[in-house]
């Protein structure tokens, strides 16, 4: 009785463990699915392990499968389908509409893949640690990128999100050290938690207009991001974490952060959640060295304690015409220019009589007698007018060229002067060019 007892319990625990081993329902030519639907006929691509896949090589998923009579349509790639398998490429054929978590996980040796037009989502971990994948072609049908999708694709140069996607998941990019170009769309609402964690190569990045809140640790360790555009609105963007985090770890938690210039088209807000602060002076990094603020941005939303979003090696600004009322600005002396849009000057709070004394003050066309006479930007010794019409200046772009800032000028003969003088002017700029100027 007691052997019988023994070798019965042996027996069911190689049943379980053969139960837990297998991840699928049936196997044609050393290929396993699972059932989706024995109704509807359709079932998945399986991996033939819970832990790993055995896969190998070219591997072309078929849109359908015979067995036992019947035809399968195949319709998704399940979970860890391909985890940490030695295939080369996968081809994957229209029919398919989902990718399951994990799916391609650390399979190290794809270089490219294009998902068909059916695909609608990409599952957690999907491609995570695909240390190879160079590329990858999203169709328009996706609306949904779980988190860490692409995380730790080393070799991802380029990726566009297709429109539809409601929000950047936690994670979605961390790590992809290679990245150096994103298209993120309009239908974006939300960039998640440490979204581009780590992606060391993006050098600029474009808000879209739609997204309302970046979380916390969205752009920390990308230690070349030098441009930064959040496009026009009317409203606020959020800022930072729903729990008790420092709103600044957004960008600052890292010393590598080396924002420099960045477009401002709706004010930042720290997100009204977050219980704790510092001083929120230098949201955006402490780098920052020029800023635009867009047209759209007005005093009922600039004008608050978020109007310091930035740190005080700030060189230039420029201020769109939606502000009538500048805060003030003495505590930054290391402005070398000054750009304003409005045509009527805004009343001022004041800058610092180095910023008086050097700083070149740029206003609209027709506008400089205006300013030499109102209260505050009287005291600029250098002002000139924008050589372009208000209605064609794109200011998106104007900033960059004010990146180059006035340093100091002189005469003809060597003697260095404080304010434009009629003839030839030698300037030199911020990045050490040294041009002629013919003042009239």
């Amino acid at each position: 009785m007691k052997q019988f007892s023994i070798t019965f319990l042996l027996i069911m625990l190689m049943s379980m463990v053969g139960t837990k081993a297998s991840a699928y329902d049936f196997e044609v030519d050393e290929v396993y699915y699972t059932v989706v639907s024995i109704e509807d006929l359709t079932c998945a691509i399986a991996p033939r392990y819970y832990d790993a896949s055995n896969y190998s090589g070219d591997f072309i998923i078929p849109k359908e499968v015979q067995y036992k009579g019947r035809t399968f349509k195949v319709i998704k790639i399940d979970a860890n389908a391909f985890l940490k398998s030695s295939v080369s490429s996968v081809t994957i054929p229209e029919g398919i509409t989902a990718i399951g978590n994990y799916a391609f996980s650390q399979c190290k040796k794809i270089v490219s893949m294009q998902l068909p037009s059916t695909v609608t989502s990409i599952g957690v971990g999907s491609f995570l640690d695909c240390t190879s994948l160079a590329s990858i072609t999203l169709p328009k049908s996706i609306n949904t990128i779980g988190g860490r999708a692409f995380s730790g694709c080393t070799s991802l140069t380029h990726i566009s999100i297709p429109n539809g996607i409601p929000s950047i998941s936690e994670e979605a990019f961390k790590g992809c050290t290679s990245l150096v170009d994103i298209s993120i769309p309009q239908s974006v609402k939300e960039i998640g938690k440490s979204a581009f964690e780590d992606c060391t190569a993006l050098k600029d990045f474009t808000v879209p207009s739609s997204c309302d809140y970046i979380r916390d640790y969205a752009f920390i360790g990308c230690n070349k991001l030098k441009k930064l555009i959040i496009e026009d609105n009317t409203t606020p963007i959020l800022l930072g974490s729903s729990d008790d985090y420092y709103y600044e770890d957004l960008f600052t938690s890292n010393d590598k952060f080396s924002l420099d210039t960045l477009y401002l088209g709706r004010i930042a807000k720290r997100n009204e959640h977050t219980k704790q602060f510092v001083d929120i002076n230098g949201m955006f990094g402490d780098k920052l060295k020029s800023v635009t603020i867009g047209n759209m941005v007005t005093d009922e939303i600039y004008n608050s304690e978020e109007r310091y979003l930035f740190g005080l090696p700030l060189r230039h600004i420029t201020f769109g015409n939606g502000l009538t009322r500048i805060p003030n600005m003495s505590k930054y002396s290391s402005l070398d220019s000054i750009v304003v849009l409005n045509e009527i000057p805004p009343s001022a709070g004041g800058f610092t009589n180095r910023t008086y004394l050097y700083c070149m003050l740029y206003v609209p066309k027709g506008c400089k007698s205006a300013y030499e006479s109102a209260d505050v930007w009287k005291n600029f010794w250098n002002i000139m007018e924008l050589e372009q019409d208000l209605s064609t200046l794109n200011i998106k772009t104007y900033n960059e060229s004010t990146e180059k800032c006035e340093m100091s000028r002189f005469s003809v003969d060597g003697k260095r002067i404080n304010v434009p003088q009629k003839g030839i002017n030698i300037v030199k700029m911020s990045d050490g060019t040294v041009k002629k100027i013919v003042v009239k």
